[in-house]
């Protein structure tokens, strides 16, 4: 058993998901989604702007409403295909990943930066001791001034 697994089976063992156990351990993590596959050929845009490319045809007296509207349906039906990717590195605002039949272009939805509590009491702690330190530093020199002014 590798590291992978023996993590995987501890988290499945806490009922914790992916992004869970993420969270609690402290890793930053980016959410991507695809609409659908991209088709060898078609433009990366052509989930956000098919149904732009329908209306003008309509506009131009191409198709009927109801053939846009039922292209537009059977589009949305046959490709339409949502798919969610977590991944704890950055692969920019968007990136395409070659799958079966040709490709999905996802796009960056959500940061997550999970910051442990005991960081944040960490913080504190260092804060809290380096103002003891000035403060200490501050009261030596003035207990110096006095003993040399009595002395």
């Amino acid at each position: 058993m590798n590291v992978g697994e023996r993590i995987r089976q501890l988290r499945t063992e806490r009922n914790l998901t992916q992004p869970q156990l993420a969270e609690a351990i402290g890793i930053e993590q980016y959410s991507y989604f695809s609409p659908g596959v991209i088709l060898p050929g078609e433009p990366s845009n052509i989930f956000s702007t098919y149904a732009d490319f329908l209306r003008r045809r309509y506009w131009a007296h191409e198709i009927t409403d109801v053939e846009q509207n039922k292209l537009e349906a059977e589009f949305n039906m046959k490709r339409i295909r949502m798919d969610f990717l977590l991944s704890d590195t950055y692969r920019g605002e968007e990136f395409e990943a070659p799958v079966d039949g040709g490709r999905r272009s996802y796009q960056l939805r959500k940061v997550a930066n999970y910051e442990r509590v005991e960081n944040r009491y960490v913080t504190l702690l260092g804060l809290l001791l380096t103002f003891s330190g000035l403060f200490g530093f501050i009261v030596e020199a003035r207990m110096r001034s006095v003993k040399i002014i009595r002395g």
